[in-house]
């Protein structure tokens, strides 16, 4: 590791961790660098992560993390290692970057210098012109769909429809999709407005209901 300051304050965790949340962490504190500017190389001891709680838990994958302070001094790192305490074969890939960034991916605590407040934006920086384009037209369609239900009287349609437009207007001011669960509850509205707008009149949606025989 490398910095112009004397004394980085750099933490180094080990967690048991999904997507955002950590389950169970251990974190250690680099002690500093003598001379700064000038590449040093600093060996620490992570404790063992505790047993995991429950079966569910031991499925969680296992992150390295490296932090600083919002208002430390900045800190490079490179030939990022990590070993079992009696030896072993390597457990971080490309800790070298040798590969760019990949399998290592920047996070922070400090979300709204990072968040982008705006559902078209935050889709159009994450998927490109096209990816915003292909939400848009699977957007458009359900709304369509959701409009057609609500005009032949389906309660199902027109409560999809009327979840969805809520969505998308708070979307305009927040992402919303960077979680999981909200990014699965708007492809769900989605898909059951254009699945009661799809039905003919009179149409239940039972297609799975035997038919009646009469004499």
């Amino acid at each position: 590791m490398r910095s112009d300051a004397a004394a980085p304050a750099l933490s180094v965790t080990l967690c048991r961790k999904w997507t955002l949340t950590s389950d169970e962490c251990e974190q250690v504190q680099v002690a500093g660098i003598d001379a700064p500017g000038i590449w040093q190389t600093q060996a620490l001891a992570i404790p063992a992560l505790p047993p995991a709680r429950n079966p569910m838990a031991s499925w969680l994958p296992v992150k390295l993390s490296l932090a600083t302070p919002a208002t430390g001094a900045a800190v490079e790192v490179d030939n990022v290692s990590l070993v079992a305490a009696g030896g072993g074969s390597e457990l971080v890939r490309n800790g070298s970057f040798a590969s760019g960034m990949d399998r290592w991916f920047f996070a922070t605590d400090v979300d709204p210098p990072w968040h982008i407040h705006s559902l078209p934006v935050a889709v159009l920086f994450d998927q490109g012109w096209f990816g915003l384009a292909a939400v848009t037209a699977l957007l458009a369609a359900a709304l369509v769909g959701g409009l057609r239900a609500a005009g032949q009287g389906r309660v199902p349609g027109l409560a999809a429809l009327a979840g969805l437009l809520a969505f998308l207007v708070s979307g305009t001011l927040n992402t919303l999709i960077d979680e999981p669960r909200f990014l699965w509850l708007l492809l769900v509205l989605a898909w059951l407005c254009t699945f009661h707008g799809r039905l003919g009149p009179g149409s239940s949606g039972n297609a799975g209901a035997a038919p009646k025989m009469v004499d």
